[in-house]
């Protein structure tokens, strides 16, 4: 389903965040701190193992087989769609007009829905529908008002953030024994709670 991830933009300021109120560290700890935050930025991925969603704001590309009116894009959430491109009859790369389709996303599920008919190409069985799109959820600077940093952002709920503390904790304690090496199912018990809720099927299965 994915073809390509990249521009992973990790939350610094969450990360920060967390590091100076549960690590006590500051930026002038020097490499211990910059370790730290090597080991939120994993609790993030393994986050993302687990529960199977995009949570690092990433541009993705998505590619599919078929093209239906109402294309079901199996992760959330999907922040913008950059741009629908597929190969049509010809097997020319072509790109659908925007006014041709429109998002229907929220954080469970996201769908695209195509108001025009597409031919695609016979000579491909894969990947004859290209989504490129704004996916993961959006950082944010203040604690209370929790306003996403870019418009139409999806603030990262505060249970996820949990586990991702909980889990950089035990990775800082540990120097990353407990959980680098080991499957996901070795997250802190807690941290695996506050992510059961968020569990998708695996967004990197082929369709």
């Amino acid at each position: 389903m994915i073809t390509a991830r990249k521009q992973k933009e990790y939350p610094r300021h969450i990360a920060e965040r967390i590091i100076a109120t549960q690590m006590r560290m500051v930026p002038e700890d020097g490499e211990l701190y910059e370790n730290a935050i090597r080991n939120v930025y994993a609790a993030f991925d393994i986050a993302e193992q687990f529960t199977g969603r995009i949570i690092v704001r990433s541009l993705v590309t998505f590619g599919f087989a078929e093209a239906s009116a109402c294309l079901d894009i199996p992760t959330a959430p999907v922040l913008e769609v950059v741009a629908v491109r597929y190969y049509d009859a010809d097997d020319n790369l072509a790109t659908l007009d925007p006014a041709d389709y429109e998002l229907i996303a929220s954080e469970d599920c996201t769908y695209l829905d195509i108001y025009r008919s597409l031919a695609l190409s016979t000579t491909r069985t894969r990947n004859r529908l290209l989504v490129e799109a704004w996916c993961g959820y959006d950082d944010y600077r203040d604690v209370v008002l929790r306003v996403p940093e870019h418009a139409d952002g999806i603030v990262l709920p505060g249970s996820i953030e949990a586990a991702v503390q909980l889990t950089a904790g035990t990775l800082c304690e540990a120097d990353g024994d407990a959980i680098i090496g080991r499957s996901v199912n070795s997250l802190p018990l807690t941290a695996e709670r506050l992510l059961r809720p968020y569990r998708m099927s695996p967004y990197g299965a082929n369709d």
